[in-house]
């Protein structure tokens, strides 16, 4: 006989390392601009060059830090198995792959926006009056101290690492002498948001071209990336959309490529034999299949969509209910060893080759409701 149905998947361990793998390649970004600090280094002041770089590292640091916890209990969670129904075991997952995507969002910003921000600076501090640099060293180095106790308390509770530097800049400023902090904030910021949207505007190309390159890499297909990166005007919000839409795409990616795996781990498991030439990427269907086949000619499909479903089908060399005995441990496998619980099983096909009072019903589990 044959029998095919769709069953919707959730693993949530699989779909929290992916948020972590995508989170990874997103800050990895960050290693370009530190490089670039390094070539540029002995053009600034040392103090200025540590300072940037070192906000640059420990906001890397901070974040991989977190990305390796989370993987770390998402790992645990995998090799656990089966998650069971108690909500608190339910809820610990779903917080997991929450936290995941909050860091990934930090990530985002850090890469987008941000990044461009350090840029920003650099190109600032770059044109700094060499007189107004060489005047504040030399005030550095006899010790002068050359803003009062309430202003360093105020310029150093501003949290943003580029603000502040801008704000300090205004401060040296002759033009400035006699004006509050309030106000050196206020033209601080407003500089800032000019000077990024200038660095912006001149970056647009590399901006697009490393969008496109990283959601090629990741084997996107050519209409998904058009449609993704056809961003028509760019600042701020619009660099870290498009941020959040390219690593959306990419974990959309990496959860299917770890399904799939897991799927073909299980089904030779069973007894099937998998050629790699029978695994199809159909981009125009948004859908990979999967055909494998036993010894004495039994034939399973699979098809795994990125909507979180698969279909599978047992066909050739089934007769009866013959395929319940695969079908069953498939389904606990993949529940049991990988981490992919079935939240909802219904049949909708089904023909047996010969007369048989066997009854194919459509069953509902999922446990998140319990």
């Amino acid at each position: 006989m044959s029998h095919q149905a769709i069953i919707d998947y959730e693993g949530e361990a699989i779909k929290c390392c992916a948020i972590c793998k995508t989170a990874k390649e997103t800050i990895s970004k960050l290693d370009k601009m530190l490089n670039e600090i390094d070539e540029k280094s002995s053009l600034l002041l040392d103090a200025e060059t540590e300072s940037l770089k070192n906000s640059i590292l420990k906001e890397k640091s901070k974040l991989n830090i977190r990305i390796k916890e989370l993987e770390t209990l998402a790992q645990k969670q995998q090799s656990m198995g089966k998650i069971s129904g108690e909500q608190s075991q339910v809820s610990k997952s779903k917080i997991i792959v929450n936290k995941a995507s909050e860091i990934l969002a930090s990530c985002q910003e850090l890469n987008g926006s941000k990044l461009l921000e350090y840029q920003t600076l650099l190109n600032k501090l770059l044109i700094t009056k060499v007189e107004q640099r060489n005047k504040i060293l030399q005030m550095m180095s006899s010790g002068t101290i050359i803003y009062s106790d309430e202003f360093a308390k105020k310029l150093n509770a501003v949290q943003d690492d580029v603000l502040r530097n801008y704000i300090y800049l205004e401060y040296i400023e002759r033009e400035n002498a006699g004006k509050s902090f309030e106000e050196l904030y206020g033209q601080a910021k407003d500089k800032l948001d000019l000077e990024l949207q200038n660095t912006i505007s001149e970056k647009r190309e590399s901006i697009i071209n490393d969008a496109i390159e990283r959601l090629k890499s990741n084997n996107v297909d050519e209409k998904t990336i058009s449609e993704i990166t056809n961003v028509k005007e760019l600042n701020k919000d619009t660099i870290n959309q498009l941020q959040e839409n390219v690593n959306n795409e990419i974990v959309d990616e990496h959860i299917r490529k770890e399904t799939i795996k897991s799927i073909i781990k299980v089904i030779e498991k069973r007894g099937f034999i998998v050629d790699r030439k029978n695994i199809k990427l159909q981009k125009d269907k948004n859908q990979v299949v999967v055909i494998a086949q036993k010894v004495n000619g039994q034939t399973a499909e699979f098809k795994v969509f990125l909507d979180g479903k698969f279909i599978y089908k047992f066909v050739n060399g089934y007769e009866g209910n013959a395929c319940q005995k695969d079908i069953q441990p498939f389904i606990k496998d993949l529940d049991e060893i990988y981490g992919i619980k079935v939240k909802k099983s219904q049949t909708i096909w089904s023909n047996p080759d010969k007369i048989s009072t066997q009854k194919y019903q459509s069953f509902k589990e999922n446990k998140n409701n319990n």
